[in-house]
């Protein structure tokens, strides 16, 4: 084209290696121009934001904030995004797989960062400690979206080696949204707070493969880890990791919430899947917490539960955290075994299975069955058949709310003000029960209490039954009556009494006044045992004597009220 004229009459057609040499001081190798030219064509020059971070492009073919475009790849974006003059380059695209030893960092106050990968781009890591950390606690990082994949290469925490590294760790976050898919790591993803606090974020479980803890929440003495959410996805392992670390005793946690001040955390629908050949550390749990308020909702158990010692781990610090899972594996397992709760007001509910406050029900086949252990102030103490408790109560024998229908099924329930009501079984009395008290007076309080008893006799000594063990309260009047109900085992003879007596009691003292009997014998004989109402050391009981050599079945109603004055 040299000196070529160009007129009017005729155009001319430069040739792809002509147009190269329309730039100036480029090379006249077509390989070597490809960034220039693109550069050129496209009008894209090294930015403000690099120059000032001190990062010079090696690619100019791709834009600001593209991983292709800086000889470090992500690590070089990270820089640029952070300098105070990044504007477009806050916009990382993580273009193609890339292998680093050492962690990257966002640094706390560096705001509006966004990490999103193309095609599936992965983050391998070859190093120590933490892969990818977002603030420091220093100041709030605001808004910052991460959505990329970390693996760790050479997993080795399986085997005891490995005890530092960490996948993602996000410290003094707000307003944040990071999608975590984790492979690898001793800690997957790390939720932590170190003088301010890691708040309002939303952090998306993709999924969370073979690291040793899932989920971290934890916090120092001075930060706060609460609001956030954790969505959907799924934390599991592969066969051969766990059974490694069952090999040499590694304690595994899916998610552990390690604080009291980690408080109103939600997931939702996160899943926990993966098998086990043999039983694991004692201490290994699916999920631990110890801070407040957390919720889990429409999440997932698929994990062989027969291989844990517990599936749910409610700490000491732990209060009024609720679970709800879609399935558990083995419901029986879970009600016997799998929840260990050692904190105050926690609940775990599923579709056959509501666990709260110590204890357990769970609906089979329309059976109510369960066991359990409640906490201290909740009606059943000791170990039942079943129970649903639905309301608050106090300790104290005297106006306790039971529950029940049968031998310690219990259904609880409060009234409003200072009425309180129940059916079930008398913890103390061990005895089937209903009691409604009212406190509503200042002079004087009421109370009507009716009870069950069921007892065997097999001589003539008197004995008391098991209902034997409830106080008549102090300067009280209390109108007693009993149904006496009994039949030899051999069928042979029945019969059934009634006996009604005054009871008072004045301070410490309290005696039967007076009693009435009312005999109903179904028997021509006369019965040969007795039945009383009997007041000893101020303990109302319902006293029978049967027959030398005879099995004799008894049942009982029990009915006593009781006027109480105050004091």
């Amino acid at each position: 084209m040299a000196d070529e004229k160009v007129t009017s009459m005729g155009a001319v057609t430069p040739t792809a290696t002509d147009l190269v040499h329309l730039v100036t001081g480029v090379s006249t190798t077509p390989d070597n121009n490809k960034a220039a030219l693109s550069a050129l064509l496209k009008n894209i020059t090294i930015t403000p934001a690099e120059i000032s971070a001190g990062i010079t492009p090696t690619d100019l073919r791709y834009d600001p904030g593209n991983t292709l475009r800086y000889p470090n790849g992500l690590a070089d974006a990270l820089t640029v995004a952070q300098d105070a003059a990044a504007v477009g380059e806050k916009s990382i695209l993580f273009a193609a797989d890339e292998t680093i030893s050492t962690g990257l960092t966002i640094a706390s106050g560096k705001s509006d960062i966004s990490v999103r990968p193309l095609n599936g781009s992965r983050l391998t890591y070859t190093g120590t400690g933490t892969a990818m950390k977002i603030g420091d606690g220093s100041a709030i990082t605001y808004r910052t979206h991460w959505s990329v994949r970390i693996l760790r290469s050479g997993q080795d925490w399986d085997d005891g080696t490995d005890t530092t590294s960490i996948g993602l760790e996000v410290v003094g976050c707000r307003y944040s949204d990071i999608w975590a898919h984790i492979e690898g790591f001793n800690w997957g993803f790390a939720s932590y707070s170190d003088t301010i606090g890691t708040v309002h974020n939303t952090f998306r479980i993709g999924e969370i493969l073979d690291c040793r803890i899932g989920v971290m929440i934890d916090r120092n003495s001075d930060g706060w880890n609460n609001s956030n959410i954790y969505h959907s996805g799924i934390i599991t392992y592969r066969t051969g990791t766990t059974s490694t670390a069952q090999t040499n005793s590694i304690v595994t946690k899916h998610v552990y919430q390690g604080h009291v001040s980690d408080n109103e955390n939600t997931f939702i629908g996160v899943a926990f899947e993966f098998s086990v050949s043999a039983a694991l550390p004692a201490n290994s749990v699916v999920m631990e917490f110890n801070g407040g308020n957390n919720r889990f909702f429409a999440g997932r158990f698929e994990v062989d539960e027969a291989n844990f010692t517990q599936l749910v781990k409610f700490g000491g610090s732990s209060i009024n955290n609720k679970l709800e899972f879609g399935r558990f594996d083995s419901e029986t397992t879970l009600l016997t075994t799998l929840i260990s709760d050692s904190g105050t007001h926690n609940s775990v509910l599923n579709a056959n299975y509501v666990y709260r406050y110590g204890a357990g029900i769970m609906l089979d086949a329309g059976i109510i069955r369960a066991t359990g252990n409640p906490e201290s102030g909740i009606p059943i103490e000791d170990p039942f058949d079943a129970n649903l408790i639905a309301g608050p109560n106090t300790n104290s024998h005297a106006d306790k709310v039971f529950a029940g229908i049968g031998s310690g099924d219990a259904i609880v329930y409060g009234l409003t003000g200072t009425g309180r009501a129940g059916i079930g079984k008398d913890p103390v009395a061990n005895l089937g029960f209903f009691q409604f008290i009212d406190l509503g007076q200042s002079d004087k309080t009421q109370s009507v209490n009716f009870a069950t008893f069921i007892d065997t006799t097999t001589n003539a000594t008197a004995s008391n039954t098991n209902f034997d063990s409830v106080t008549i309260p102090e300067d009280s009047t209390t109108l007693v009556e009993i149904d006496f109900v009994m039949r030899y085992d051999d069928g042979t003879k029945v019969w059934t009494q009634k006996r009604t007596g005054c009871i008072s009691r004045n301070g410490s003292s309290a005696a039967v006044l007076e009693t009435d009997t009312a005999l109903v014998t179904h028997d021509p004989d006369t019965f040969p045992g007795s039945a009383e109402i009997r007041v000893a050391s101020s303990q109302l009981q319902a006293r029978v004597t049967g027959v030398a050599a005879t099995t004799i079945k008894w049942t009982g109603f029990i009915k006593w009220q009781s006027v109480i004055a105050a004091s």
